[in-house]
């Protein structure tokens, strides 16, 4: 440390931990180095953004961030109260639904809350809830409590 007669640096230090050792310098070199790689990478995403490109780029991530046509539902037995179900999902419903209910016989119909048959995978919404059966027509719990 050598003293100044300076009032906002009173003290210099020179030499020792303040000069760069050779690890310092290829790191900063290294350094250098990856933000030129940077740059010509951002000039080329910048030329692929015009008008041209976008078609292209559209296309490509369309397939990247395309999803299964799979759903996820709240199913509960036929005669059963909708509380007591459980959350099933894909493709294959029914099999889906067969397995997670631990029903005794494969599921084999559809019904709304309501009793209505769903007849199309299109009538089926994100997280709706669905009475399974085994076949059998729909009943509600107070249904089955009265048989």
């Amino acid at each position: 440390m050598v003293p100044t007669k300076s009032p906002v640096h009173p003290v210099v230090v020179e030499g020792g931990w303040t000069e760069q050792t050779q690890e310092e310098i290829k790191l900063m070199e290294l350094i250098r180095h990856t933000e030129a790689q940077l740059s010509e990478v951002q000039e080329l995403q910048s030329k692929q953004n015009s008008p041209v490109a976008t078609k292209h780029k559209a296309v490509q991530q369309s397939s990247l961030y395309k999803q299964p046509n799979t759903k996820q539902v709240w199913a509960y037995l036929n005669g059963g109260r909708p509380e007591d179900g459980t959350y099933a999902w894909g493709r294959t419903l029914l099999d889906n639904c067969s397995s997670r209910l631990k029903m005794t016989h494969p599921a084999r119909t559809l019904y709304t809350r309501d009793g209505e048959l769903i007849q199309s995978w299109d009538d089926i919404e994100r997280d709706m809830v669905i009475c399974v059966s085994m076949g059998h027509d729909f009943i509600t719990h107070k249904g089955m409590k009265t048989k």
